[in-house]
């Protein structure tokens, strides 16, 4: 048994937490403007086969971001 003053706390705290979390779970993801403004300026970059194998990853990162945030297709010509 839960004493009056003790219960209606909880109780609201307990109500408002799951409404919270319904709001959330109906939440959707879009860009935003500094996504859209790095979209933008970025493009997607190309290496060469004299770059080292560390560049050539961080160019493959790079373009992977991109895809992703960006929606570029593919990797950059060569």
């Amino acid at each position: 048994m839960c004493p009056t003053r003790f219960c209606a706390p909880i109780a609201r705290v307990l109500l408002l937490s799951g409404a919270t979390l319904t709001i959330a779970g109906c939440a959707t993801t879009t860009p935003s403007a500094a996504t859209r403004g790095a979209c933008g300026a970025f493009r997607a970059i190309s290496w060469a086969s004299a770059d080292t194998d560390a560049t050539i990853r961080q160019v493959k990162a790079h373009n992977a971001v991109g895809r992703e945030l960006c929606g570029w297709r593919g990797e950059a010509p060569t």
